[in-house]
């Protein structure tokens, strides 16, 4: 289910028919505190390639190796319900999001979502279900409300028929994760970190908004008012040119600066 441009920038929850998810907001990032939140958006955009590359490397190599029949039969969802830790993260991380209650129930190998009739009903009733067959399309929303992309694809040599080629990819690849992880991680570019863009759409965005009042935006407004900016400030920087330099190679776009930024 991809969002619309409306929803994503909607301060209210979307109705996914099995429940209601609700955006996240600046003031809950600052709540549980935004390594947390970062942390979790990894699991957004989790797949079963990312998931055999992080928690079983010793068996990436097999995975990759593997018909694209054998890969697409592969379950995310078997593979989190494998792991006790990863479904605790994962309940957090629907409870932050969905209005409903979520447990896992291990007994039935799901997400219950729980509603209650009133304040005084301390145990609700389940009414829906998160299982392997809405799984991905759950974290898959999450992902966009949160400016980020969970891809269904396996990986990137999934669609290579031939095996021989298929293990020689494998290999280079398991060449490239080793001399990966000897590096030191790569720092987050501070341009997009997320006190850096509360802090220029306060003192740019012209919108009302300040470091005060902030918490109460989505991080999907947060991103959308950032790229606006920038987009606004080339904008006038490129007209300014063609007024002085003129366009001759026809380049400059009057109405550049209404891009839809929820285009593909």
């Amino acid at each position: 289910m991809k969002l619309s441009y409306f929803q994503i920038l909607s301060q209210h929850p979307i109705d996914i028919e099995i429940g209601h998810i609700k955006p996240i907001t600046i003031g809950t990032i600052r709540h549980i505190g935004e390594d947390i939140y970062k942390s979790l958006l990894f699991y957004a955009v989790l797949n079963v390639n990312k998931f055999y590359k992080n928690f079983i490397p010793d068996r990436y190599n097999e995975y990759l190796s593997s018909s694209k029949e054998e890969q697409d039969a592969v379950s995310l969802f078997d593979l989190v319900c494998g792991v006790d830790d990863i479904i605790a993260d994962y309940e957090y991380l629907f409870n932050l999001f969905f209005v409903e209650d979520i447990k896992f129930s291990i007994r039935d190998k799901r997400f219950n979502i729980i509603e209650k009739t009133n304040e005084a009903d301390q145990d609700g009733e389940v009414h829906h279900v998160i299982n392997e067959n809405n799984f991905d399309e759950v974290i898959n929303i999450i992902a966009q409300l949160c400016n980020m992309e969970n891809s269904s694809a396996q990986d990137e040599y999934s669609n290579i028929k031939d095996k021989a080629t298929r293990d020689l990819y494998a290999q280079i690849e398991n060449a490239r994760r080793k001399r990966r992880s000897k590096k030191a991680v790569k720092k987050e570019d501070p341009m997009y970190n997320i006190g850096n863009m509360i802090s220029v759409v306060s003192a740019y965005g012209n919108n009302g908004l300040n470091c005060l009042d902030i918490d109460n935006v989505t991080i999907a407004n947060l991103y959308d008012q950032f790229i606006r900016i920038i987009i606004d400030r080339q904008y006038h920087i490129s007209a300014r040119n063609v007024s002085v330099w003129g366009d001759s190679d026809k380049k400059f776009k009057g109405d550049s600066y209404l891009k839809n930024l929820n285009e593909t």
